[in-house]
C-alpha cells in the first residue's frame, strides 16, 4: 500500500494539467491571506473567510468571499479597519435564510489590546444583521459556531488568557439576536484533563454536541447534550507513543465517528492518522495512514460516502530544518486504507478544509506560502484530479434583492459582554431575565414563577439603591425607563418579604 503511495506522489509531481481552470489562485499579488473555512452557498456558490494582512506585524481584518461554482469571484467582505484593530474569520455556517454565521476574534473592545471571541451574523446580501463581543482577559477566540433549528446558536471559545489554568474551552448559548444566554464551561469533571484545546465543534445525530481537541499530549473528545452538561469525554491515550492532537471530525450515517490528526509513533515520528470511535465515546479502530514517511499529519476530512473518506495530509520524506514538505490529498476506505492519492502543492502544510459538492466534487483550500500567503482552491473529481469546468448556468444572491457588493465593514458590535457576567445554564433558568445588557434607554425584565408578591430593587456599584418595584404574584414581564441613569455597573435584585430570589448584573452603556 506505502509503495503504491509514493509512486502515486512521483506521477502527481506536479499539478495535473486535466484542466487549465483548476486549482484557482486567489490574492496572487496582494498581501498575506490565511483562509479558515469553506462552504458551499445555497446557490452552489463557494463562500470563504479566514485573515487578510500583514500577520508579523499584527495587521490584518477578517474576510468573507464568494465565487461562482467555477472559482470566479463575485463579491468580498471585509471587516475590520487594519489600522485601527485586528479582527480575524475562523468559522463560517449557512443559517436558514440563508445567510452567514461567522465565528472569530477582535481587539477592538479588549482591554489593553486583549483579542475578545467574536460572532458574526450576516443576512443573505452580506450585511451584518448582528455582531457580539465576549469581553475577556488575555488573547481568547470564539473558534466555532452552529445554527440550531430554533434560531439559536451554540459557539465554542478557546481561552489562552483569565483563569486558563482552569478553563480552557467554553460553550456559549446565544438567541436568534447574537445575545448571549448563558455559559458552560468543559473539562472540568476529570483531573486528568489540562492544557485542553477545543478545535472543532459538531452536532451528532442525536442533537448533542462535540468538541474535538487535544489535552496534554493526546487526542480528545466531548460529548456534551443540549445545555453543555457532558455526556463523555475520550483521551485516546496509544501506549509508547508521543504528543498527539485531532483536528476535525465527522459522523456518518450510521452514527459512526472519524477523525483525523497527528500523533508521534512508537518509532519516534509525527505521522498522520485516522480514528474511529462510536457515539458514546468507545474506541474502535486507529490507523497511521502512512509510515514510510518521515513525518507528517492528517488536518482535514470529509466523508464522501458511507464507504470513502477523503483526508488532507501534510509530509516530508526527509529531515529539513526549513520544514520542507509536501500537502496533499488521500482518498482511503473507513479502515484508512489508501485507494487513491494526490500530491496537490511542494510546501509541508496540511489542507484547511475539505467538502463535498452537491454534485458530489471535492473542493480543498489552503494557504500556502510562495513568497507569500496566498489561497489555492482545488476542485478535485471521483478520481482526486483536477475536475473540467461546470457550463450549467446559476444564478447567484438569488435572496438578495439587489447586487451583492464587495467593501470594507467597520464593525461597530452592538453587543459586548464580559464573559464573566454571562449567567451559567443554571442562573439563566433563575426566576428573572434581564436585557438588552448592555442597555442604553429601556431594560426589559422577565419573569418566571412569580408565586407570591416580590420586590424588585435596582443598586448602582457603590451598593446605593435608586429604584425599586412592586412584582405581583404572576407577573411575567416589566420594563424600566432607565434612561436618567448614570452609565455604569448596575445589580437587580429579586426578593419576597423574607428572602433574595435571584439577582443579575447589567450596565448602561
Amino acid at each position: 500500500m506505502y509503495r503504491i503511495f509514493l509512486f502515486a506522489i512521483l506521477i502527481l509531481g506536479t499539478i495535473s494539467s486535466y484542466c487549465q481552470n483548476w486549482p484557482r489562485i486567489y490574492f496572487e499579488y496582494s498581501r498575506d491571506v490565511y483562509v479558515r473555512d469553506l462552504k458551499e452557498d445555497y446557490d452552489k456558490g463557494i463562500l470563504m473567510a479566514g485573515l487578510n494582512g500583514i500577520y508579523s506585524s499584527d495587521k490584518w481584518c477578517a474576510f468573507l468571499m464568494k465565487t461562482d461554482i467555477n472559482g470566479n469571484i463575485l463579491w468580498e467582505k471585509k471587516f475590520g479597519l487594519l489600522n485601527s484593530y485586528r479582527c480575524a474569520a475562523y468559522t463560517i455556517e449557512k443559517t436558514e435564510d440563508g445567510g452567514t454565521v461567522i465565528s472569530g476574534s477582535i481587539n477592538k473592545y479588549g482591554i489593553l489590546d486583549d483579542i475578545d471571541p467574536l460572532f458574526l451574523k450576516l443576512n443573505p446580501c452580506g450585511e451584518v444583521d448582528w455582531c457580539t463581543v465576549l469581553q475577556s482577559p488575555g488573547d481568547n477566540y470564539g473558534t466555532d459556531i452552529i445554527p440550531l433549528h430554533d434560531g439559536s446558536y451554540i459557539g465554542m471559545l478557546q481561552f489562552y488568557g483569565g483563569d486558563y489554568e482552569h478553563i480552557r474551552i467554553s460553550l456559549v448559548k446565544l438567541d436568534h439576536s447574537g445575545q448571549p444566554l448563558w455559559i458552560k464551561h468543559q473539562a472540568q469533571e476529570d483531573t486528568l484533563i489540562r492544557n485542553e484545546i477545543g478545535l472543532d465543534l459538531q452536532i451528532l445525530s442525536d442533537s448533542t454536541y462535540l468538541i474535538t481537541g487535544a489535552t496534554g499530549l493526546s487526542p480528545f473528545w466531548i460529548d456534551t447534550d443540549t445545555i453543555g452538561e457532558q455526556i463523555w469525554d475520550l483521551i485516546w491515550d496509544i501506549p509508547n507513543t508521543g504528543a498527539g492532537m485531532a483536528y476535525e471530525t465527522f459522523q456518518n450515517q450510521n452514527g459512526k465517528l472519524y477523525s483525523v490528526g497527528g500523533q508521534v509513533a512508537p518509532i519516534g515520528k509525527p505521522l498522520p492518522i485516522l480514528f474511529k470511535f462510536d457515539k458514546e465515546g468507545n474506541t474502535k479502530y486507529y490507523t497511521y495512514l502512512v509510515d514510510t514517511i518521515y513525518g507528517g499529519e492528517a488536518g482535514s476530512l470529509c466523508l464522501y460516502n458511507d464507504t470513502i473518506i477523503i483526508i488532507g495530509i501534510e509530509w516530508s520524506d526527509h529531515f529539513s530544518p526549513t520544514f520542507e514538505g509536501y500537502s496533499g490529498a488521500l482518498m482511503t476506505d473507513t479502515l484508512g486504507n489508501i485507494i487513491k492519492t494526490r500530491l496537490l502543492i511542494d510546501e509541508l502544510q496540511c489542507p484547511m478544509n475539505i467538502i463535498k459538492t452537491f454534485d458530489d466534487k471535492i473542493l480543498v483550500v489552503q494557504s500556502y506560502f510562495l513568497g507569500w500567503q496566498k489561497i489555492y482552491l482545488f476542485k478535485l473529481n471521483e478520481n482526486l484530479e483536477d475536475d473540467t469546468l461546470d457550463p450549467r448556468p446559476f444564478t447567484y444572491d438569488s435572496l438578495c434583492r439587489y447586487p451583492v457588493t464587495s467593501d470594507t465593514i467597520d464593525l461597530d458590535c452592538g453587543i459586548y459582554v464580559s464573559v464573566g457576567d454571562i449567567p451559567t445554564k443554571e442562573q439563566y433558568d433563575k426566576k428573572m431575565k434581564v436585557y438588552p445588557n448592555p442597555a442604553t434607554s429601556t431594560l426589559n425584565f422577565e419573569f418566571k414563577n412569580i408565586d407570591s408578591e416580590a420586590e424588585l430593587f435596582i443598586y448602582n456599584m457603590y451598593g446605593r439603591m435608586i429604584g425599586n418595584d412592586i412584582i405581583r404574584k404572576g407577573s411575567s414581564s416589566l420594563q424600566k425607563d432607565i434612561s436618567l441613569y448614570p452609565k455604569g455597573l448596575y445589580v437587580a435584585v429579586l426578593k419576597t418579604s423574607t428572602i433574595e430570589i435571584t439577582s443579575e448584573k447589567f450596565i448602561i452603556q
